[in-house]
This record gives structure tokens, sequence and C-alpha cells, in this order.
């Protein structure tokens, strides 16, 4: 982690000028107080007097405690919720962005094998490229100015959606420009149009698809338009006004109580204004970056860059147009070359692994088939000396396949491979 100096000046969206013309004159007015006091010869006890604060010290401590703890707790959670909001809109818009791009560059995609007249299909394109820079300009100043009261109606985002970078709107015919001004919910009704404009190019051929793989486009189209109310969303519905203004209320009262109260508890006339500065600079501070942070979208300074998003948007729907875009890439002769070498590799080094598990899989029977002959072969002794009453077991070659027989001399034997023979009675011993 790095100390970065320059964040400390930048003035530029910051919110400590603010909080400094707050906390400033609050610290001035506790030095003041503390000065004015010493003035007229006052002490601490005819100063405390004289607020009426007498005897009640602590009490008064712990009530200035308990309401700067819920004020710190309100401002807290305000900015927790603030944050949250930020991302979601940021999230929203983005997401939107990557469901138009997804849904243009397949709708041109699906254009390749094209059974239709070469100029319908440009006529196409470049009317779906129109359409869709028009469709997230307007959707950019629209959440912009959707706080407004003044722009409840979309008047406002609309005769500004033209001052954004939007790709040649006088190439759309003077109907459907007229039509566009006239209509108070101009999101939807671009929307419409490229439902129908994508309905006509089907009846005309211009994809080379199915029509299921096509309906994923209105599929795209339709979350495109679930991520935008959400966006409209959060720049329409602010946080509850109780609660905004309780914490207002809370605000000012402690910048009130603030200045007498570190008057009375500390001595120093510096260390008064600065601590009164300290608590209401950081306090007024957070709830400035609540304020910030609540609605991402508008021309402040900390809100989301909706025209250069735009721009760039602009620049991926031209790439679309580009010859070049359209062709697909192949594979030269040294390529083919050496996919064909990889392949030969590939098969080689899993014939390797495939003889390896075979292996390993051979040398595992063998094992389990060693130790299930071990066990038999110990069970058979057990068995043997259990019958015959005998009281000690020995066996030199314990791992070698033995078969049990009798004696002619009455002693039970055991034959072992190798021709030694194992006999025992009360005692067992090796022949």
């Amino acid at each position: 982690a790095k100390l970065h100096p320059r964040l400390l000046c930048k003035l530029g969206g910051s919110v400590f000028p603010f909080a400094f013309a707050v906390a400033g004159p609050c610290a001035i007015l506790a030095v003041g107080i503390k000065l004015l006091s010493r003035y007229h010869g006052s002490d601490d006890d005819e100063f405390t007097r004289l607020w009426g604060l007498q005897g009640g010290d602590q009490v008064v401590g712990a009530a200035f405690s308990s309401v700067s703890s819920l004020l710190g707790f309100l401002i807290v959670f305000r900015t927790s919720q603030a944050y949250s909001r930020f991302w979601e809109g940021c999230s929203t818009l983005y997401q939107m962005h990557a469901e138009w791009l997804g849904v243009s560059s397949s709708l041109v995609a699906f254009c390749k094998r094209s059974r239709a007249p070469a100029t319908d299909v440009l006529a196409f394109k470049e009317k779906l490229v129109r359409l869709m820079s028009l469709l997230n300009g307007v959707i950019g100043m629209d959440v912009a100015f959707a706080a407004t009261p003044e722009d409840r109606d979309g008047s406002t985002s609309s005769s500004r959606a033209f001052e954004m970078e939007i790709i040649d709107t006088e190439g759309l015919d003077e109907e459907s420009l007229i039509t566009f001004d006239q209509c108070s919910h101009k999101v939807e009704l671009i929307y419409q149009w490229i439902q129908e404009l994508i309905v006509e190019a089907d009846c005309d051929q211009v994809f080379s698809v199915s029509p299921p793989i096509l309906s994923r486009v209105f599929q795209e189209l339709a979350t495109g338009m679930v991520n935008y109310h959400q966006a409209i969303k959060i720049a329409q519905v602010p946080l509850p006004f109780p609660y905004m203004q309780t914490m207002e209320l809370l605000l000012i009262l402690h910048w009130a109580i603030t200045p007498p109260l570190m008057c009375m508890w500390v001595q120093s006339a510096m260390w008064t204004g600065i601590l009164t500065f300290m608590q209401v600079f950081f306090l007024w501070s957070f709830n400035c970056i609540a304020t910030e942070l609540e609605n991402p979208f508008g021309e402040d300074l900390n809100d989301l860059p909706v025209e250069d998003m735009q721009r760039s948007f602009n620049q991926r729907l031209l790439l679309l147009l580009c010859p070049s875009t359209t062709r697909t890439p192949v594979l030269t002769p040294d390529a083919m070359k050496e996919a064909v070498q990889l392949d030969q590799g590939l098969v080689q080094d899993l014939r390797k692994v495939k003889t390896g598990l075979m292996k390993k899989t051979k040398l595992g029977s063998g094992i389990r088939r060693r130790r299930q002959s071990l066990g038999h072969l110990r069970q058979t002794l057990t068995d043997l000396q259990s019958d015959d009453g005998g009281e000690a077991l020995s066996e030199d070659d314990s791992s070698a396949p033995r078969a049990a027989s009798h004696d002619t001399t009455g002693k039970d034997t055991i034959s072992v491979a190798g021709g030694e023979r194992i006999s025992f009675g009360r005692q067992v011993s090796i022949d």
C-alpha cells in the first residue's frame, strides 16, 4: 500500500471543501467562546453555571456521547447503503451495454450466409447500428436526469440526448425523427423499432439461422431492458425522506452543542478548536460521501462517465460494419502442419498414459491375488492347528502357496512349493 499525497490535495470531486466550510465556523465559534470566557475572568465553574451545566458533567457527557454514537451509526448506515446503490447502478449499466453489444454482434453474425440481396443485408446492418447507438444515448441521458423533478416525463433527457455522440441520426427518415421527438417514452419506442426491424429482416431471409437461435436475441434485448429499469429505479428512488430529515437535524444539533461542551471539557483554547473541528469535519464528510454515492448517474465528477461510455459503445458498434470484421480468419499451411503434429503428439501421449494405467492395473491385480492366497493359507493353518490341538506353529515361507495333506505316519503335513513339507503334531518341524 502506498500513500498518495495528490489525493489529499485534489479538490475535484472532493467532499473536503464543503465539510471544511461547515466545520471551520464551528471550530472558530468554540475558540471564540473559550477566549471570551477567559477575557471576562470566568473560570470553568462559572462557565458551567453560565450555560446551566453545573453538577451534571457526567450526565451531559453521557448524553453527548449517546448523540454522537447514534449520529455516527446513522451516517455509517447511510454510507453503506449509498455504496451499495452506487455499485448496483454501475453493474446494471455495464451489463446493459454488454447485452446491447451482444445483440448487435449476434445479428450481424446471423447475416453471414444470408440469401437476401447484399443491399438488404447492408441496409439492415446500418439501421441496426444507428438504432442501437440512439437507444444507448437516450438511456444514458434518461438515467442521468431521472432524479430531477422537472424530468419526470423525460423531456429534459430526450432533448439533451442528441448532445451525446450518436451515430448518424440524420440518416433516419424525417417521419421517424418526428415520432421520436413527440414521444414521451423514447426508450420504449426505440426498443420496439429494433424488435420490428429484426422481425422484418427475418421475413426477408436476411438471417441464415433457425428461429430458435434467433429467439435468443429477443431474450437478450429483454434482459437489457430489465437492466435499464433497474438503473432508473436507483436514479428515481432515493433513501426514505424521514430518515434523511432526522439525520440532517441531528447533524445540525451536533454542530450547535459541540462548541460549548468542548469549552467546558478542554482547558486549552487551541485544543478546543482542534477537537471541535475534527468531530464536525469527519461527520459531515461522511455524510457528503453518502450524498455523492446515492445516485451514480448525473453530471457530477463522482458520477459514472456516461458520455465516455457512449463513445466507447459507438466505437464497438462501428467495428461491426468494417469489412475486415466480417471476414473469418483462416489458418496458414504452416499452422496446419503444426496442428497435425500437435494432434499426433497428443495421440501418442494418450497412448502412453493408457499403457501406464494398464500396467498399474495388472500390478495391483497381482498384489491382490497374492494377498488373498496368503490369507487363505493362514486360515487353513489355523483350522488344522485347532483340529490337531497343537500349541505352536512356525513357518519358514508364509508367502509360498501350500496344500494340506495327511502323511502315513499319522502326522498332518502341508506341501510347500519347492518340495518342502511342513508337519505338525505336538510340535511342528520342517523336513
